[in-house]
């Protein structure tokens, strides 16, 4: 019985194809025209997606010791306008590390006063760490 063999394929001794040369070219040849026409300047230069991605990244910092309790107030103190992305920024590190601490066990409520002042942040994402904390520590000492 004989044993299917692609165009432009030849048997080797045992059996197995062997592409040609001829189309191992062909197809670098298209390999290369294909990711040489990726337009690669609007992933680079986009601040938005490098930023986004950076954020995500080394998230797990927010589960170590390394954070004093007088950084994290520093940055929950809303110092100008919220809407400052620098200012934003240090909230996110912030709450992060709040909720950090929340989902390891450790009481975090002396900073209740620092999260209430932020319900009114614009940033959406800021907004949703504050309303966890608050629906954690709502009834905490009532």
């Amino acid at each position: 019985m004989d044993s299917f063999t692609p165009w432009g394929m030849s048997g080797s001794s045992d059996g197995n194809p062997i592409p040609s040369s001829a189309n191992l070219t062909a197809a670098a040849n298209a390999a290369t025209s294909a990711l040489s026409s990726i337009d690669t300047s609007q992933i680079l230069n986009s601040s938005t997606l490098v930023s986004s991605a950076l954020s995500t990244i080394g998230d797990a910092q927010f589960f170590e010791e390394s954070i004093s309790p007088s950084t994290v107030r520093n940055q929950l103190s809303v110092a100008g306008d919220p809407s400052n992305p620098s200012t934003t920024l240090n909230l996110l590190k912030g709450m992060k590390w709040l909720l950090a601490n929340m989902s390891k066990g450790r009481n975090v409520s002396d900073f209740f006063s620092h999260v209430v002042k932020l319900v009114g942040v614009p940033n959406l994402e800021v907004r949703k760490m504050v309303y966890i904390y608050l629906a954690r520590y709502a009834n905490h000492d009532a």
